[in-house]
C-alpha cells in the first residue's frame, strides 16, 4: 500500500506559469499539513503568494482540489483505525465519513468478488436459520443457492477493491 500523500501547488506561481509546489504525507494532524502547505506559499517564487490547491495525490481513495483539510484528516485518522481499503470502499458509497454508520453497515470483505460473493450471501442465509447437522446438510443439499444469493444479494453492497477485494455493507 501506498503512504497517502498530497501535492500541493502554489497557484500564483501556476497563474504565472511556472510549477511551484511539494508532496507531503497526509496525515491525521491538521497542523503538521498546513505547516507543510504553508511552506510552499512562503518559498513561492512570485511575490505576495496566498493561494493554493491540491494538484495530485496517491496512495488515497479520492481527494478534491480544495478539500478540507479537516476532512483529509478525519479520513487518514480512519485509515489507521479500520484501514484503508473498507475505508475507501464506504467513501465509495457515502461521500461523507461517518464512522458510525461505518461501523454499523461493515461487515467484512471476501478475497475474491467474482467466486466469493454468492458463498458469502448464501453463508449469511445459512447461518440466519440456525441450522445444524444433518438439518444444515439436507438444506444445504437441496437449496438454490442462485436464488437464495439473489435475494440476500439485496440486503448488501459490494464493493470491489483495487486488488479484486469486495467489501461488504449492510443496506442500512
Amino acid at each position: 500500500e501506498t503512504k497517502p500523500r498530497i501535492y500541493v501547488a502554489c497557484l500564483a506561481s501556476y497563474n504565472s506559469g511556472i510549477l511551484h509546489g511539494a508532496w507531503f504525507d497526509a496525515s491525521s494532524d491538521v497542523d503538521e499539513m498546513q505547516a507543510a502547505i504553508d511552506a510552499v506559499i512562503k518559498s513561492s517564487p512570485v511575490p505576495d503568494a496566498e493561494e493554493w490547491a491540491f494538484h495530485d495525490y496517491e496512495g488515497m481513495g479520492r481527494l478534491e482540489e480544495y478539500e478540507d483539510l479537516d476532512t483529509i484528516a478525519e479520513t487518514i485518522a480512519a485509515y489507521e483505525e479500520y484501514e484503508q481499503g473498507p475505508v475507501e470502499a464506504y467513501h465509495a458509497i457515502q461521500w461523507e465519513w461517518n464512522e458510525s454508520h461505518f461501523q454499523d453497515s461493515f461487515v467484512g470483505e471476501v478475497e475474491d468478488y467474482q467466486c466469493d460473493k454468492d458463498a458469502w450471501l448464501v453463508e449469511q442465509f445459512m447461518d440466519c436459520l440456525h441450522l445444524t447437522g444433518s438439518d444444515r446438510e439436507f438444506f444445504e443439499k437441496w437449496a438454490d443457492e442462485e436464488k437464495i444469493a439473489r435475494e440476500m444479494g439485496w440486503d448488501y453492497t459490494f464493493v470491489s477493491g483495487d486488488d479484486g477485494t469486495a467489501y461488504i455493507f449492510r443496506d442500512c
